[in-house]
């Protein structure tokens, strides 16, 4: 086999549409049962893709791409390449605004996490400093570190307690 010589791109950001299907939706959009011998030999519930027809499985995402194909994606694929401009109605993502917006003291073992958090980020910003050429992307890139530490010390703060509990 020939060697080949692997490029890299990075992916257009473009907003897709998409639901979460479970088998109690059964037929669903473009979710489709299909009896023995018309999509294989195993009943099931599918999907017609621009690949061809695939499988749909319980609490697959089913995606509306941007030509307004259909396609299945594995919720763990789903969680590692899609961010959701909000969350879905009947999810747990209800923000306890009241803890989140209220001042919480730093102890002493915050604060020593604080200080390695941002020692570590100041080393990592010093790199691309000295490694990256003076263009926009150094500049995102240090920014990116800045908000990773923002972050960081906002789940420290709140002791991982965005949610509500019940």
């Amino acid at each position: 086999m020939k060697n080949v010589q692997w490029l890299e791109a990075r992916k257009r950001p473009a907003v897709i549409r998409y639901f979460r299907w479970y088998i109690e939706m059964e037929d669903c959009g473009p979710v489709r049962w299909w009896c023995e011998g018309s999509r294989g030999s195993t009943p099931g519930y599918f999907v017609d893709t621009l690949e061809g027809t695939h499988r749909v499985s319980n609490g697959d995402y089913i995606v509306q791409g941007v030509e307004g194909e259909h396609y299945p994606v594995k919720p763990s694929i789903f969680e590692k390449t899609y961010t959701t401009e909000h969350a879905q109605e009947g999810t747990t993502m209800d923000f306890d605004l009241t803890h989140i917006f209220t001042y919480h003291a730093p102890d002493d073992a915050k604060q020593a996490k604080y200080a390695e958090l941002r020692s570590v980020a100041h080393l990592l910003a010093k790199s691309i400093m000295t490694r990256c050429p003076d263009c926009p992307d150094r500049f995102i890139a240090i920014n990116k570190v800045r908000e990773a530490v923002m972050w960081a010390n906002s789940s420290i703060a709140l002791d991982g307690g965005t949610e509500t509990d019940g």
